[in-house]
Formats: C-alpha cells, sequence, structure tokens
C-alpha cells in the first residue's frame, strides 16, 4: 500500500510579512511544530520558527538569491522532499497528537507549493502585509533588497498564481489583524481549531475559498 501523505499546515508569505508572529501564535496554541528552529540575529525575532530539517531542504530547491526553483531534474526534487518527510516522520512531533499536521513555515516554500502538493497532505496559511510595511522590515534588519517589497511580489504573486492552478483553499490573515486587533487571541483560537483538520473556520473573519477575508 502506498505510504500515507504526511499532513502539512504551511504558514506561507514573504520575508518580513508576519510569518514568525502566526506560526508562533499556532505553536502556542497547541499546533506542533518541529524543532530545532532557526535562530536569526534580530532581537526581535530570535526564534524564526523555521524547523532546520525543512529550511535546509527548501534550499535544495530554491536558490534563495534569485528567489527561483533551482535547475535540478525534477526528480530529484521530489527525493528531496521525500528524504525529509522520513526525517520529519521521524521526529515523532506528532505523538499524543493523533490528526494533526505540523506546523512548518519558511518563505521560499512560497515557490514549491506544485512540488510540496505531490508529497504532503497541505493545508495552507498566507499572511499578508503591506509592500510599504514589508520593506521598513526589511531595512530595519539591514537586508538586502530580495527580503523586501522586491521579493515579497515574487513570492506573492507566485504563490497566489500557484494556489488557483492547483485549485487549492487557504486561509488569509493580514498581519494587521494578528497583531493589533483587540479579538485577535480569539481569531486565533479559531484558526488553530479549524486548522489542524479542515479549512473551515469561525464564521468572525476567514473565508475558505480562495482565501479571501470577509
Amino acid at each position: 500500500m502506498p505510504h500515507p501523505l504526511s499532513k502539512l499546515l504551511l504558514v506561507l508569505g514573504a520575508y518580513g510579512a508576519g510569518t514568525t508572529a502566526l506560526t508562533a501564535a499556532l505553536a502556542h496554541l497547541g499546533v506542533p511544530a518541529a524543532q530545532p528552529f532557526h535562530t536569526t540575529n534580530d532581537p526581535r525575532t530570535e526564534i524564526s520558527y523555521e524547523y532546520i530539517d525543512f529550511r535546509e531542504t527548501i534550499l535544495r530547491l530554491v536558490d534563495e538569491e534569485r528567489l527561483a526553483l533551482r535547475d535540478l531534474p525534477a526528480e530529484d526534487r521530489l527525493q528531496f522532499l521525500r528524504d525529509f518527510d522520513t526525517t520529519l516522520q521521524a521526529t515523532g512531533v506528532t505523538t499524543g497528537k493523533e490528526g494533526m499536521p505540523y506546523l512548518l513555515k519558511f518563505p521560499p516554500a512560497c515557490l514549491c507549493l506544485p512540488l510540496l502538493s505531490e508529497i504532503f497532505d497541505l493545508q495552507l496559511l498566507l499572511i499578508h502585509r503591506t509592500f510599504e510595511e514589508i520593506e521598513q522590515s526589511r531595512e530595519r534588519r539591514g537586508w538586502p533588497p530580495r527580503f523586501g517589497a522586491a521579493g515579497a511580489s515574487i513570492l506573492y504573486n507566485i504563490a497566489l498564481t500557484d494556489m488557483i492552478t492547483l485549485k487549492r483553499s487557504w486561509l488569509s490573515v493580514s498581519y494587521e489583524d494578528l497583531t493589533t486587533d483587540p479579538e485577535a487571541p480569539s481569531k486565533k483560537s479559531s484558526l488553530m481549531r479549524a486548522s489542524p483538520h479542515s479549512c473551515r473556520t469561525s464564521p468572525t473573519r476567514f473565508h475558505k475559498s480562495g482565501g479571501n477575508q470577509i
């Protein structure tokens, strides 16, 4: 019998868009996140919530300098992901949490959705922020231009195009709602309850089809 597909709850978004904040909120609410995490030199986000093995696997597929897929044979790309799946399942992170997905994030994964869809059972969360704010975040951190508005344009365009082409549903949340809305804690709880099993959400903010916010 074919090996069952591992379930991933994948947080999508550009560098500086709030992927760390959203992933941290979900992890704190009980969605299992594989570790160890990659660490950064930014005092505001020292823990990136990026599982190191996932990060390294995506960087085997994506040239982060160009924000484009590397020129590799299709089977090699898929084998990298199969190998990662083996590593992920060996972590045992879902022990006691039957049916819940692995929580993962890394911005260049936005470029890999067709490949990831072949190996994993994906549930997708997209966080968005104005390009102006993303650029301000890049400047504060001293990152190169590809990690600001220029890169965000590439990542969002490809991710949205691929989700539509693949006929995938996704949930969408704005950085502003996540961080400033007085009802944010209850929305996070609703999001966490919905995301491990399906794309259904509470009726208050999120809409399944096309990732549009109500």
